[in-house]
């Protein structure tokens, strides 16, 4: 972010970046079971999201 002389603020381009793969843990402690939440790129232009995990 650029603070301007008039005080108003100019933005830049926006970088990517990405939340991790998730494996949820199965009923049996220690194992993976198929249940995942992807890897997901995001940027400025990503929408809001939320991912529930119910054991």
């Amino acid at each position: 972010m650029i603070v301007n002389d008039d005080e108003t603020q100019t933005y830049g381009e926006w970088s990517k970046d990405y939340w991790k793969e998730f494996n949820t843990l199965s009923q049996e402690i220690g194992f993976f079971n198929s249940s995942k939440v992807d890897k997901q790129i995001v940027d400025g232009n990503t929408q809001d999201q939320t991912v529930d995990i119910y054991y």
